[in-house]
């Protein structure tokens, strides 16, 4: 993943950005990649549902299989320090 910041660092040193991939993955290839990264936060998926993730593991999500199985069409994030929200839209 390359991230891209879209805007200036706001006062509680989180930013936007954009993600992107080096190559196609799946809702679930994003996430296992999510997981090694040592933060913590949401991975909304429009239209579908959310991840909720801290360090290596998943807390809940409202998402089924086979939406884990969805691929990815871009991918958006907000944050900073150790928290990331990802905003992904998948697809059609």
């Amino acid at each position: 993943m390359i991230f891209r910041q879209t805007a200036c660092t706001g006062g509680d040193e989180t930013a936007p950005y954009d993600v992107f991939l080096t190559q196609e993955c799946t809702v679930e290839e994003f996430v296992t990649s999510v997981l090694d990264r040592n933060e913590w936060g949401n991975i909304n998926i429009k239209g579908c549902g959310r991840i909720e993730y801290r360090r290596d593991k998943i807390i809940s999500t409202t998402l089924t299989n086979g939406e884990m199985s969805y691929l990815i069409k871009s991918v958006h994030a907000a944050g900073g320090w150790s928290r990331m929200d990802y905003y992904l839209e998948i697809k059609a």
